[in-house]
């Protein structure tokens, strides 16, 4: 049951509900490769409440600072962890919201 309802589709990250936890140390360089398998619907990944100094257009927000990634194509979002904490990352594209598993990040000092 998802959402109080019985029965719901929903688009894994990796095979997984929820995505994958990313662990990393502060000060480490993070790159993780997104492939967009699904076969009609663009997405983005918006990676809430990491620090993007001087490369906003990593941040996920679809058209506003990223074009989504279209069916069948490739995506490298690249930044550094600044900041020590517990995040999560989800999808930012509306039609997609509901559908898409999150993951966590944990960045440790």
């Amino acid at each position: 049951m998802l959402d109080g309802r019985e029965e719901r589709r929903i688009i894994t990250i990796n095979n997984h509900f929820p995505g994958p936890v990313i662990r990393v140390r502060k000060g480490a360089a993070v790159i993780v490769n997104v492939k967009n398998e699904m076969p009609i619907q663009a997405a983005t990944v918006h990676w809430h409440g990491i620090l993007m100094t001087n490369n906003f257009w990593m941040d996920g927000a679809a058209f506003i600072n990223q074009c989504p990634i279209l069916p069948h194509q490739q995506f490298t979002y690249s930044w550094k962890a600044e900041n020590a904490g517990t995040f999560w990352y989800h999808t930012h594209f509306r039609a997609l919201k509901k559908k898409v598993g999150a993951g966590s990040a944990l960045i440790s000092s």
